[in-house]
């Protein structure tokens, strides 16, 4: 029995040796985010646990493309909450701003006028946080300060796109979508775990 080897799948934690021909040019290469996004389109998020892990993955592949924008001046431990803690970061970024740590809400008045991109490579592929109104009808309409506030952070990309938000009940939702025009929706309670799953075409 022959076996196969393996294309298109490039790892930057190893040095390539001198004779080795790089795949870049190869039709099928991905870049590493890319590889990261395929992966995530297709896992089950049942827990706010699998989000975290999910947005750690493509925010470690992200910063590691060539070419990208880091946000000047973003808050230093940002990309520690995303890495690890992406859902605790939607829920801090919704409490209303005078209950929002600091160092974050410049980015939520920030986020108000314009959507706050954190890392961009270009159109399609960027990471950035959005401000959405407030959290209730009347605080959404009345645009009450002591209201909660509705936040999605999104991952886009060539192939698809993660959005992680709140909902104007302050739920987490989840939504997944690839170029394929495959739609995975999540919605979670406020212990993390999920309470509706819809997969449509669109």
């Amino acid at each position: 029995m022959r076996i196969q080897a393996i294309q298109g799948y490039v790892n930057n934690n190893t040095r390539s040796c001198k004779k080795t021909n790089p795949v870049s040019n190869h039709l099928s290469f991905k870049s590493n985010y890319e590889q990261a996004m395929e992966k995530v389109l297709l896992k089950d998020l049942r827990c706010h646990k699998d989000i975290n892990s999910a947005m750690g993955e493509l925010y470690g592949a992200i910063i590691k493309e060539n070419g990208i924008d880091i946000r000047p001046g973003a808050p230093t431990d940002l990309g520690e909450w995303l890495k690890s803690r992406g859902t605790e970061l939607i829920e801090e970024l919704s409490k209303p701003i005078d209950k929002i740590l600091p160092n974050f809400r410049d980015l939520i008045i920030s986020a108000k006028s314009l959507r706050y991109s954190y890392v961009k490579k270009d159109s399609l592929n960027e990471l950035y946080i959005a401000y959405m109104g407030k959290q209730g009808f009347l605080n959404n309409f009345f645009e009450r300060e002591s209201a909660k506030n509705q936040i999605k952070i999104s991952f886009g990309s060539n192939i698809g796109s993660l959005e992680v938000f709140t909902n104007k009940n302050g739920q987490i939702v989840t939504k997944q979508f690839n170029k394929n025009g495959i739609l995975i929706e999540n919605t979670y309670d406020k212990f993390g775990d999920r309470t509706s799953l819809n997969v449509k075409s669109v």
